[in-house]
């Protein structure tokens, strides 16, 4: 007999009132045979149960066995439902796709206390919901539906759209002009244009800011028409809009605005200019830079312009390094390193060189402290990486957690050679983390008894697993199972990717278990990365029901590309993850998490200036946790005095 028939014990367990039962009666039903029998028990639990877990379970598994006949009944629960349980009957009815369904969830976005739900599954269903969505906006247009459609963000509403904003009242003409911008369709920019000529202020504050995403350079000269009489609140948004639009124009108003004499037209400008970077307004960065309220943040905004382009305004404050504030230099630097680890392919390697001198000369006597044993790995120069390699031997145990969280920035040979020596005689833990997650960027392997004894060791964490890459032996595999099931998040966390790390094609079980069954997402989104990038061909068949009724859009991504047999590498950016945390009581640095969206877990000691530095992360990194560890190096309890910046 099929060991995925149902249970006799689950299918009565779904009647059972006792709190959870059902709910772990409905989960455990996903790995039964989708019978008659077991589908059909399935509707009438949830027809005869109020427990918004038991909902939310049930409605999940009639997904996961893509039960379209169950459809009328989501329907009629969806309208009683506790508010708890109504995402997911949404999420239910948007993965089985039935037009009842979708046009259910349409109906469900005018009722308040269903509204968020609906909307949940109605952006899961995605352009497939678009149909029923723009019958209902053709009828009768209304505010949920319209924003709904702008969401979803699919150009082929446009037209819709438009003809829903010519005939509607005010409060539905900002609402499509709001999704318009949303989309970004071209197309659209006569209608929106047409909007800044109208009476009513919230419309046209709504036309400027999406023109600003769906204009075109020519629709700058309407926009800067706006400049002329704007009260304060609009003229932040022309700029912003003009910013995007046309770099050049909007350069000329920028400048005259930061030039001025009036405190308050000066901050607006600023405002705008730093928070749209563009090559064009490097003049303006560099002006910044002598403000002391506003020279960190000009620095970075420099080391970020595209193909570095801010390096010649950062050489030229260097020329006047005797005038600059602590803070000011403190940024000059950072700007620099990070400017030239980011662009480096792309500038003259003269103007890298130039830069690296630069660099040295703001560094000046500190070029050998932590920060500057940092800053000059970052920018990568030879010196540097020599630096790095002889301060995993330095008696300061600051000084080896800097070096060793540098070495990989520059790999070489020798840098592993020196990193691997290190490791077999360092004794301290928190250097041993450091090197541990270095060893894992360089490839370095210790010998398998080391390995097996690092991962039974509670106080290095993820650390221990970062080492493993490629084929392990059974000792270790057993101890990353036993990791993914029982330790903290981060080590479960970091056990999922070891086991993909590993090529443990065989572990893929565990890991959608850890999806069904961990809380913390981080833990959820590891399991799924990891599952994408084994991209077992036996695991797609039990992937493609999870992916139905996963709720984490990230988590979704992964087993989508696991069930389509794409085995998605370690992807590396140019982008430099950096922050800084400031503890009380804790002048040497302190220890500090980092969870990256992938659920990737990494340790970093910051520097004693609070900044610390994780590279190769993509452009535009976001979700990054940073949690404070407890450290015996400092009295700052976890979580407290933490300054958060990226």
């Amino acid at each position: 007999m099929s060991d995925r028939l149902p249970r006799l014990r689950h299918l009565t367990e779904l009647q059972d009132e006792a709190p959870g039962t059902r709910a772990a009666a409905a989960r455990a039903l996903r790995s039964a045979e989708p019978t008659g029998r077991l589908l059909r028990a399935l509707r009438e639990s949830l027809e005869t149960t109020n427990d918004p877990a038991a909902i939310g379970e049930i409605a999940a598994t009639i997904a996961w066995h893509r039960d379209r006949g169950a459809t009328p009944t989501l329907v009629a629960v969806l309208r009683s439902a506790p508010p708890q349980a109504v995402p997911a009957i949404a999420r239910a009815l948007a993965e089985l796709g039935t037009p009842a369904g979708l046009r259910a969830l349409v109906e469900a976005l005018e009722v308040p206390e269903l509204m968020d739900g609906a909307r949940v599954g109605l952006l899961r269903a995605g352009p497939a919901a678009l149909p029923h969505l723009l019958r209902a906006i053709a009828a009768a247009p209304t505010l949920a539906a319209i924003e709904v459609v702008g969401a979803v963000g699919d150009a082929s509403a446009v037209p819709a759209l438009v003809d829903a904003g010519g005939r509607g009242a005010a409060p539905i003409r900002i609402a499509v002009v709001k999704a318009l911008g949303a989309i970004g369709d071209g197309r659209a920019a006569g209608f929106v244009r047409r909007q800044l000529a109208l009476p009513e202020p919230q419309l046209v504050d709504a036309a400027i800011e999406a023109l600003g995403r769906l204009g075109r350079p020519v629709d700058a000269v309407a926009l800067e028409a706006l400049l002329e009489d704007a009260e304060a609140r609009r003229e932040r948004a022309v700029l912003a809009a003009l910013l995007a639009l046309d770099p050049e124009r909007a350069r000329d108003a920028i400048v005259a605005r930061v030039t001025s004499s009036d405190p308050v037209v000066v901050r607006r400008a600023t405002e705008v200019a730093l928070a749209t970077p563009q090559p064009e307004l490097a003049a303006v960065y560099h002006g910044l830079l002598r403000n002391g309220v506003e020279a960190a943040a000009a620095a970075s905004v420099l080391a970020e312009l595209e193909d570095g382009a801010g390096l010649p305004a950062l050489l030229a404050e260097v020329e006047r390094l005797d005038e600059a504030t602590p803070s000011a230099r403190e940024a000059l630097g950072r700007a620099l390193a990070v400017l030239l680890r980011r662009w480096i392919d792309r500038i003259p390697s003269e103007a890298a060189e130039a830069g690296r001198r630069a660099l040295e000369q703001v560094l000046g006597e500190g070029r050998d402290s932590t920060r500057g044993i940092t800053l000059r790995a970052l920018a990568g120069s030879d010196e540097a990486a020599t630096a790095a390699r002889e301060g995993l031997a330095d008696p300061d145990p600051q000084r080896r957690i800097a070096s060793a969280q540098a070495l990989p920035w520059n790999p070489s040979p020798a840098a592993a050679a020196a990193l691997e020596e290190r490791l077999a005689g360092e004794t301290d833990p928190l250097v041993l983390r450091a090197l541990l997650f270095a060893a894992g960027d360089l490839g370095v392997a210790p010998a398998e008894a080391t390995r097996l004894a690092l991962l039974g060791r509670s106080e290095l964490g993820a650390a221990a697993m970062a080492v493993l890459r490629g084929p392990q032996p059974d000792s270790i595999r057993r101890e990353l199972r036993r990791t993914l099931r029982r330790g903290g998040g981060p080590e479960r966390a970091a056990a999922a990717l070891a086991l993909a790390a590993t090529d443990d094609g065989a572990a893929w079980r565990a890991l959608v278990e850890r999806l069904d069954r961990d809380s913390d997402p981080a833990v959820r989104r590891a399991s799924g990365e990891a599952l994408a990038r084994l991209a077992v061909p036996g695991a797609r068949e039990a992937l493609g029901p999870r992916a139905r009724i996963e709720a984490d859009s990230v988590v979704r991504r992964a087993l989508e590309a696991a069930v389509a047999g794409q085995r998605r590498p370690r992807v590396r950016g140019r982008g430099v993850l950096r922050f800084a945390i400031r503890a009380a009581g804790s002048p040497q640095g302190v220890g500090a998490r980092i969870v990256l969206p992938t659920g990737e877990v990494r340790w970093v000691r910051t520097l004693p200036t609070g900044e610390a530095f994780v590279l190769g992360q993509p452009s535009g990194v976001a979700d990054v946790q940073v949690e404070l560890e407890t450290d015996p190096a400092t009295s700052a309890p976890s979580g407290q005095g933490i300054r958060f910046s990226h």
